[in-house]
């Protein structure tokens, strides 16, 4: 579910809101924090080659699939703004350290070499990790009660994916910021003594990601990491 009719209706809420002079609504700032309770699903593929200099001769094309859920907290910082039965939330939200994409362990073996020595075989174990995560988002919210709304939510996040591979290529990869479109739903509930908290499920989409080897077999790998999470805030608002 990618939540393409949920972006056009949100942008355009946005934009209506927006519209509205700001002396007409309320305009609040809240901080708070959430616990994230999500999967990482990463599809992929690694090509092998034998690298000679600047050229690769003869590749081999593996492909493979690894799901990991990941369960960690965040800090958030808001712009709420509320007019009438209408709403527009502008936040950012901060992950310091890491979290696991996940890990995989392939052997390879190959009987074809004339020396034992240079046959192609070994274990080869993939592994990856987020760092760093910022994102940034806008909340186009429906108030169906004073202290109660349902909102959309769309945004974008970066992300430093970090490669922690072990392989019996010698092959090596390096780090990469990535940016990542990120879309969703949730429901808001406020109390008078500015304690408010948040429910909702969101998706981040990564893109693809290439990453080439400059040493050992010169291979390169293409990930596709997605996130799926569901999302419980509390925060202050004043």
């Amino acid at each position: 579910m990618k939540f393409k009719l949920l972006k056009i209706g949100s942008i355009a809420l946005a934009m209506s809101l927006l519209t509205l002079p700001a002396k007409a609504g309320e305009v609040d700032f809240a901080l708070g924090i959430t616990g994230n309770f999500a999967d990482f699903d990463t599809t992929g593929s690694e090509t092998e080659g034998w690298g000679y200099g600047d050229v690769i001769a003869g590749t081999e094309t593996t492909s493979t699939s690894i799901s990991k859920s990941v369960d960690f907290a965040s800090a958030f910082g808001e712009v709420v703004f509320k007019h009438g039965f209408l709403g527009l939330t502008w936040g950012a939200e901060i992950l310091p350290g890491e979290r696991s994409l996940g890990a995989k362990t392939r052997t390879d073996s190959s009987s074809g070499a004339d020396i034992a020595a240079e046959a192609d075989t070994g274990d080869n174990t993939a592994k990856a990790q987020v760092a760093n995560m910022l994102s940034t988002y806008l909340e186009p919210t429906i108030y169906i009660h004073d202290a109660i709304g349902i909102y959309a939510k769309f945004g974008a996040s970066r992300v430093s994916v970090e490669t922690l591979e072990s392989l019996h290529t010698d092959s090596s990869y390096g780090n990469k910021g990535v940016f990542g479109t990120i879309t969703g739903a949730g429901i808001r509930a406020s109390h008078s003594s500015g304690i408010f908290i948040k429910l909702e499920y969101a998706e981040t989409d990564y893109g693809s990601i290439t990453f080439e080897s400059q040493t050992g077999n010169r291979n390169s790998v293409t990930a596709s990491p997605e996130q799926e999470a569901t999302r419980l805030s509390i925060g202050y608002k004043f």
